[in-house]
Parts: C-alpha cells; structure tokens; sequence
C-alpha cells in the first residue's frame, strides 16, 4: 500500500532530518540574553492555560453543521487507488497536497480540509504578507507547465511573500485534482465520512492534546551544532553569546501526548518576538553595522528578503512586559509611524536607535515599514508515543509542518525546513517506486 511506503519513510526522513533541524533553532535561543527568555514564574502563567487545549480546539467544530451533510464526501474510489486526507491547508499542507498527488497522480484521491472559510465550501482569502526565505531547488521537482520555474526569476530564492506563495501551490493543487472541503465541521466526522487510508496533520500541533510532562532526557551536542549557529553571525548574530554552560544546561522535557519540549535550567524555552518587515534596502546595510556593537545578546536578528523590493526584515526579542503592552496596542500590521511613541516606551533603551535608523528612511512623517503583532515562540518536537504516529479511528495521523517542530523564526529554520523535508520525502518515494 501506497499509505505504508509514505508512512515509513516520513518516519525515516524525521529521525534522519527532523531533530537535526528543530536543534538549530534551538540552539540559536541559547544565544539570547535571560532577559528575553521567560522566567519559571511567566511560564508557570502561560502554561497553565496551554496545557488545557482540548483534543479538538473549539475552531473545529461547528454544532449548526450537520455531519449528515457531508456524505457525499466517501465518493467511490477509482480501482486500485487509496485515500489521503490533510487538515490544514496552509503552505506546508498546500506544498504536501501537490507533491503527493503530482507523484501518485490517479494512483491517489487527495482532500485537503480546511477550517478558514468564508461561508460553508468557500475559503477565505491569504492575507499573510510575509516575506519568505525559500529557495527555489525546493521546488524543482514539480516540473509542471505551471511550474515555479515559469514565475520565479533565475534568482537562488523565490521572490515571494507568503500569500503569494500559498495562492500559487492552492492553485496548482486545483490543477492536480486535489479535492478542498472548507467547513468548520468537526474534523472527526469529515475524516469519519472520508474513511482515509493515510492522515497528515498539517494544523501546526492546534489538532493534538497538549498532554503532560512524564520525563526529562538530557540533550547531547556535538562541535558541528554550535557551529551551525556561530554561522549566522553575518545578519549581526554574536556567536560568543553561545555560552558552553547554557548548552550543558539544555534539556527536552517529554510529553505523555509524544511532544518534547526543550528546557534551559528546567524551564521551557520561550521568549516573545516582534517583526519588522518592509525595511528599505539602503537601510538594511546601516542597520547591521549600527547592531554590531549592542547585540551582544542577540536582541535582534536582521536579514534581507528576495521581493523585488529588496526589502529587509528584522526580528526582536521582547520583556513580557513590553510584549504585553504592544499587545494592546498592535492587534494587526501597523506602520512604523504608527507605532514610533509605542516602540521609544519600551524598556530597553536601544530602541531609541533602532527608532532613528528606521525614521530616517522614511518620507515626510510615512514610513514603508510594518510592524507586526508580538508574539511568543514556545518551540517543541513531536516524536510519538513511542509506537510510531498518533491514530485517528485507527488510520496513522503523520504531522508535518508546525506539526511536526517549530524552528526558530529569527534564522530561518521553520518553512524553510519544513518543505525541505518534504522534498526529501519526495525524493525517497521516487526512489522507491523505480
């Protein structure tokens, strides 16, 4: 069966790639300075509410939807074929929807299941603007008239935001045949009606049980793994800030639903961010060399993008305090001038800098600049229960994605990685069907 061959080799690319790349991220949290990362006491406040998630977040369900009006799903399947289903159509769900259905093509009927929808069977539109990090050869094997080769330039990276990119692969997946149900019907009863033979879970870890920490395992580093940090010191990363002991205190706190999570000191590693994107490229240069000298504690994290706007972004660490108070300020993307008096409140002083660089690119009292809503990184890994992936009415649920680990967004180790992975995944099929 098509659903064993996936389900094996996922499992293989995970144990060989998956860990390798959530430590990355990781590792890099290290080199923040305790002032960014939550105290036991702040964690203790968050946790308390993260840990009592439901199994099905009430954004699945929908009592005013009948299930008896989805049976029309379980349409019958075309001789020797199997059923795969993805919740979640987001950009890693959308990329995994046509790399398998472009593979497998009538081999496999593909559903995507999407909660973001407009009115019953309608989705809503992509609204995320961000800028991406993703290169190009992630895509070659796609090879399709409509391929990426047909928009991207001859650039190493795409030059895309992320709304642009998930309205390309919704579009291709269309063109596969790829099958989307938008509703918010509890996902259960669609996969109950659906009867898949293979299940991914694409919902960035909202479709899993928080569970509870049974035990905590000590985490091993090798020179290479520092390494990899210490090369991001080229976007103003001071690799010294790395301190030996802090990586000897490093460990992963197991949980009974198969999630780890890694703690420094026996707390878990958190801290709030906040993005700027839409920086000018003339600034960019003169904001690495303005950070060289005050981020010892890497505060901020910057990078150019590959729009052709050649915009650059930056990413901040953030006190809970001052996260909270932008917070209640920032509830969508704002642009810089609006949120100036915000920013110069914060506690730490080297806003002021980072305020006068940016305003010094603006026209008149406007700048390109946005900012974004604070938010917290509180990275895990999912490793199962030790019996391989989680079930749903007896059918393997294979999480990808945020599913799977969160990386860290300052260096790139998220999206990126994740549809590396795929890609590897994709490799592997091919080499095992001939």
């Amino acid at each position: 069966m098509l659903a064993n061959q996936v389900l094996t080799d996922w499992l293989a690319i995970h144990q060989a790639v998956g860990l390798n790349s959530a430590m990355q991220g990781w590792l890099y949290a290290l080199s923040v300075g305790r002032s960014y990362l939550l105290s036991a006491e702040e964690w203790a406040v968050l946790g308390s509410n993260s840990r009592q998630t439901p199994v099905v977040p009430a954004c699945f369900q929908n009592t005013a939807i009948s299930t008896n009006t989805r049976l029309e799903l379980r349409q019958q399947l075309p001789r020797n074929s199997e059923r795969f289903v993805i919740v979640g159509g987001g950009p890693v769900g959308l990329m995994l929807a046509v790399a398998l259905k472009k593979l497998f093509g009538p081999r496999i009927v593909l559903h995507v299941l999407e909660n973001r929808v407009n009115s019953e069977g309608q989705g809503t539109a992509f609204t995320r603007s961000w800028p991406i990090n993703i290169p190009v050869s992630e895509f070659m094997f796609f090879n399709h008239p409509s391929g990426i080769n047909s928009v991207a330039p001859l650039g190493e990276y795409l030059p895309w935001t992320l709304r642009e990119l998930e309205g390309y692969l919704l579009s291709l997946a269309q063109i596969l045949d790829c099958q989307f149900v938008y509703s918010n019907e509890k996902t259960e009863n669609l996969l109950l009606q659906l009867q898949p033979d293979l299940v991914f879970d694409a919902t960035g870890g909202r479709w899993r049980a928080k569970g509870q920490m049974k035990k905590e395992c000590e985490v091993v580093l090798c020179s290479s793994d520092l390494e990899t940090v210490q090369g991001y010191c080229a976007f103003g990363v001071n690799p010294v800030a790395i301190a030996p002991r802090d990586a000897r205190n490093l460990a992963v706190s197991v949980y009974d639903n198969g999630d780890c999570r890694p703690t420094l000191n026996g707390v878990p590693l958190s801290s709030w961010m906040l993005k700027i994107r839409g920086i000018p490229r003339h600034l960019g240069p003169v904001l690495i060399e303005k950070i060289r000298t005050i981020n010892h504690d890497n505060w901020i994290y910057v990078w150019p993008t590959h729009l052709s706007s050649g915009e650059w972004i930056a990413f901040f660490g953030l006190r809970q305090d001052d996260a909270w108070l932008l917070q209640n300020e920032i509830k969508g993307p704002l642009s810089l001038d609006q949120v100036w008096d915000n920013l110069s409140k914060l506690s730490d002083p080297r806003w002021k800098i980072i305020v006068d660089v940016l305003a010094s690119g603006a026209v008149g009292h406007h700048s390109e600049c946005r900012v974004d809503p604070p938010f917290l990184w509180a990275p895990h890994l999912y490793i199962g229960d030790g019996s391989g992936w989680s079930h749903q009415q007896g059918v393997p649920v294979i999480p990808v994605g945020d599913s799977l680990f969160h990386g860290h967004p300052q260096v790139g180790n998220g999206l990126g990685s994740h549809l590396n992975m795929i890609n590897l995944l994709i490799q592997q099929l091919q080499r095992s069907n001939g």
